[in-house]
Order: C-alpha cells, then sequence, then structure tokens
C-alpha cells in the first residue's frame, strides 16, 4: 500500500508537470527605431539573449530586432509581423534566471539571394553538448524549424558562409515552474488530516499489541 509520503511525492511530481506551459516569443512588442536601426533587446519573457556588440570593444548584449519588411524589400523574414531577430553572428537563448526549458521550434530567414549561409544550433544542458543541427534558411520568406529539445538551458546559434541578415522569429518554447518550496509540506499537511478524518472501514478493528508472557515451567510447579 502507498505511504502518505510516497503519495504526497507523486502529488508533488504532478503539480509540476502541470505548471509545464508552452510560450512562443516574438518581437512584435519591440517598438520599431524610427530609422530603423538595431534594437538590442536582453530579454523578452521567459527567455534572455546575448549577442556580441562590438563598438569598439566586444560585450554581450541582447539580441538585434529589425523592421525585416525593409531588408531589402523582403516582406515575409518574419512570421507573426514585421519585427524579427537578427543572427549577425552568435547568439545565445536561455532562460531568464536560469533554469530547464523545452527548445521546440523558431523561424528562420535570410535576405541575400546569392548566397548559401549556414546556421549551427547547438543545445546544451549543465555546459554539455546534447543536441547540433545544422540548416540553411529560406531565402526571402521565414520557414518553421522544429527542434524538439527538452531539458536545455542554453541554445547557441552561429552563422557562417554568409552576407547580409539572417532572422530568427516566433521562438516556441516550454517551460516549466517549478511550486514553492511549501506546496510540498502543505500537500503532506493535507493528507495527513484527510487520513484522521476518514472513517474505518466497518468490521475492522484497532489492532492492539499483545506482550507475550513468559513461559511456564512445569518443574516449577
Amino acid at each position: 500500500m502507498m505511504t502518505l509520503v510516497q503519495f504526497a511525492a507523486l502529488a508533488f511530481m504532478a503539480l509540476c508537470v502541470n505548471a509545464s506551459a508552452s510560450v512562443v516569443v516574438t518581437f512584435e512588442e519591440i517598438p520599431r527605431h524610427p530609422s530603423n536601426f538595431a534594437v538590442r533587446v536582453p530579454t523578452l519573457d521567459p527567455l534572455a539573449f546575448a549577442s556580441p556588440l562590438c563598438d569598439p570593444v566586444c560585450i554581450d548584449a541582447g539580441v538585434a530586432v529589425m523592421d525585416t519588411s525593409e531588408l531589402y524589400g523582403h516582406i515575409d523574414l518574419s512570421a507573426s509581423g514585421p519585427m524579427g531577430g537578427i543572427l549577425s553572428d552568435w547568439l545565445r537563448i536561455s532562460r531568464i534566471g536560469g533554469g530547464f526549458f523545452d527548445f521546440e521550434s523558431a523561424y528562420f530567414g535570410q535576405t541575400n539571394m546569392t548566397s548559401t549561409v549556414l546556421v549551427v544550433v547547438e543545445g546544451y544542458s549543465e555546459g554539455s553538448l546534447l543536441h547540433t543541427t545544422s540548416l540553411g534558411p529560406s531565402r526571402q520568406a521565414a520557414s518553421l524549424v522544429d527542434f524538439g529539445w527538452a531539458n536545455v538551458d542554453l541554445v547557441s546559434l552561429r552563422v557562417f558562409n554568409g552576407d547580409g541578415y539572417v532572422t530568427i522569429d516566433d521562438i516556441a518554447v516550454s517551460v516549466s515552474e517549478v511550486p514553492a518550496p511549501g506546496t510540498l509540506l502543505l500537500v503532506m499537511t493535507g493528507m495527513a488530516l484527510v487520513s484522521r478524518t476518514v472513517p474505518r472501514a466497518p468490521g475492522l478493528k484497532r489492532r492492539t499489541r499483545v506482550r507475550a508472557s513468559a513461559p511456564v515451567n512445569r518443574d516449577d510447579r
């Protein structure tokens, strides 16, 4: 029979699973620069972005976001609207505050009509490389790429062999919100209260412990 602690642990695990939610991160809420210069965006809930910015010293900055409809007249380089992220060299995606997430899919496109661009996407977990995918984004139109990478804490995207712009948009991820530390205690307390109030089944008697008496030696009678 399952003990109270085992049942509470299973209930806590169920809470963790049910707290998982899928999110599609777009860039449409980022205001367009008046001259359509790139706007650096460090975070968009629940993701954090890091990309090198050299001016003149290289530092980590957020992902560059622009109105892709004005990039050489290619109007379909983003998925859900004109605003899209730019992969100029290297982009790293993680979860705000750290932690694991599922990297499900994203849309990619490129502006250069003559060169073949290579994008290498890698998924890491605690410093270990788990997944690698190489892709050549479609020209003039954003295309969906499915990844389905579970439990990664860092996604790295690097661009090789190309000129112009590579765009990323509609990044689909899944995150699990772990319940607060007091949740397990609350579950156990509730189960304890339930166990005290549940009536005992008819016909069942409470067991009593009977202490065995010492054997009688017949020779002592």
